[in-house]
């Protein structure tokens, strides 16, 4: 169960690297938005995961790159490709994800991002090289921490 668990993440991180078309779950005003769970700041074509709620559980994939086309009620407010780029400080507090896998996008990683993510056990990154911060995100002790050869 465990080897499908992992292979099923890593299939979720290769199918992440294309532009996913979503439609927000929510939004909070023109450039924050939340998707499946995960809150985003949408800035000149980037976005940065802000908050991973705490409900969300086991495997998580931060894609590549999301598209966004409509605003709340079928408004436009901010669209277009939006590169996932960063995770910012205590991001995953709280949370019970187990695994994560960070789309090849995901470049920096603010000092804390992983504060408090106690039940984290994995970490694949699509990059070859880790982003820059990872030494200071603070993973448990124990973190696996995976990259493409």
């Amino acid at each position: 169960m465990k080897k499908l668990k992992s292979m099923l993440l890593l299939l979720g991180l290769l199918v992440s690297q294309v532009v996913l078309g979503l439609s927000p779950d929510g939004w909070v005003d023109k450039s924050h938005l939340s998707i499946g769970g995960v809150r985003y700041t949408l800035s000149g074509g980037e976005a940065t995961v802000v908050q991973v709620e705490a409900d969300v559980q086991e495997a998580l994939v931060i894609p590549a790159t999301i598209y966004v086309q409509y605003g709340p009620e079928g408004q436009e407010y901010t669209s277009g490709n939006f590169n996932v780029t960063k995770i910012a400080a205590g991001a995953l507090a709280g949370t019970q994800v187990a695994s994560l896998a960070l789309g090849e996008q995901v470049k920096t990683l603010e000092a804390g991002a992983f504060r408090g993510a106690v039940a984290l056990k994995k970490v694949y990154f699509a990059r070859k090289t880790p982003p820059a911060g990872l030494s200071g995100a603070l993973l448990p002790l124990g973190v696996e921490v995976m990259v493409p050869a």
